[in-house]
């Protein structure tokens, strides 16, 4: 299954980017779907297991605010 990833800024997109193609997930980044908001326009859409593609980005201290499955249900949210 993928995920949408969704971040505060573009910078944090280009280092999800860096992380995802260095440890080559299969990934692609997209404008954030219209039912989604971010403060951000673009978000990166990953294949996998939603917890640990996340556990990948925040230890590499990429700041993720959300994550939202294809069918745009809520998985994860920063508070």
């Amino acid at each position: 299954m993928c995920f949408f990833f969704l971040f505060k800024s573009t910078t944090e997109v280009m280092k999800a980017d860096a992380v995802f193609s260095k440890k080559g997930v299969k990934y692609e980044i997209l404008p954030v779907p219209k039912k989604l908001s971010s403060e951000c326009g673009l978000c990166v859409k990953a294949c996998g297991e939603w917890k640990e593609l996340l556990n990948v980005l925040l230890n590499e201290k990429v700041k993720v605010t959300a994550v939202y499955d294809e069918g745009l249900g809520e998985c994860w949210k920063k508070t």
